[in-house]
């Protein structure tokens, strides 16, 4: 919500979900990210004016600036800044500190667990969608079968094993140019409810598959390329990328179609409903084809 003070002083308030619904913790997670950023990385995040678990809500300085539609290199160099500082934190901060980003995979087998478990609960709803469900059964699950198979042949030590912790990283998660801000002062980075421990591998992978972003392939190599340089005393690093990233592409392909078990009766018309499934499902076709 936009919040404004008779003094036109601006702020931001955020509602979180109800914790009792859904055990992610969003706004302990946010809160957390947020002190720890002001203080390592100051200007680079918006400040926390008031926040109140109990009633999962929070307010935050507003942020004036512009979305980024231009993506050059000037902008990715902030971008890399600001990654780098990430991984500065993360060497520095006690890792009892901080618990894991929602939906981290620190292991080829919880990427496995998380492509199933997505799987399953959209299959349950395709019943009533006879495009969906032919997609889900042919054409997602012959490329995941095989997907996986080369994924596992390929996968540096035990599937199974997890990213030592000197090698994760402090991750936003949801890591994009939709959640960053162009200022006058530079870029203002926003959104840290899933904030926590991760594979910098799939933080990099996120943010090249991310449906928010528009890279061109040489911006794509560009940013593997300078992971690969911030992230090089990780040897498995480059291995790890290789074996993951169609997987983490299957993932993207299931997240896109969240639409399809997300309630939005509240906000949307049936057509309107119908009409961002048809979007979404043409939008996970084109993923899976990538």
């Amino acid at each position: 919500f936009k919040i404004k003070i008779s003094d036109s002083k601006k702020f931001v308030g955020k509602l979180y979900p109800d914790s009792t619904f859904e055990n992610r913790e969003r706004i302990q997670k946010e809160i957390k990210a947020y002190e720890l950023l002001n203080d390592k990385i100051p200007n680079s995040v918006t400040k926390i004016i008031w926040n109140d678990p109990n009633l999962n809500f929070a307010i935050f300085e507003w942020i004036e600036g512009e979305e980024i539609i231009d993506i050059n290199d000037h902008v990715l160099s902030e971008v890399f800044d600001f990654v780098k500082s990430l991984e500065q934190i993360s060497r520095e901060i006690n890792y009892e500190n901080f618990s894991t980003a929602s939906a981290a995979c620190l292991s080829g087998k919880m990427i496995e667990f998380q492509i199933n478990n997505r799987y399953k609960k959209l299959i349950k709803v395709s019943k009533n969608n006879p495009e969906l469900h032919e997609f889900l059964k042919t054409d997602f699950i012959n490329a995941y079968n095989k997907i996986l198979v080369d994924s596992k042949k390929k996968w540096p030590g035990k599937f199974d094993e997890y990213v030592p912790v000197t090698n994760q990283i402090l991750s936003p998660s949801d890591f994009g140019f939709h959640n960053i801000l162009l200022t006058q002062n530079g870029l203002i980075y926003f959104d840290f409810e899933y904030f926590g421990w991760d594979d910098p591998v799939k933080f990099t992978s996120d943010f090249l598959l991310h449906p928010a972003m528009d890279l061109t392939e040489k911006q794509k190599i560009y940013w593997f390329n300078k992971m690969s340089e911030i992230f090089y005393y990780d040897q498995s690093f480059k291995t790890r990328f290789a074996a993951s990233f169609n997987l983490f592409g299957l993932c993207w392909c299931l997240i896109v179609l969240n639409v399809f078990i997300a309630n939005n009766s509240n906000e949307l018309s049936i057509d309107k409903i119908n009409n961002k499934k048809s979007k979404r499902l043409l939008r996970a076709k084109k993923i899976l084809s990538q």
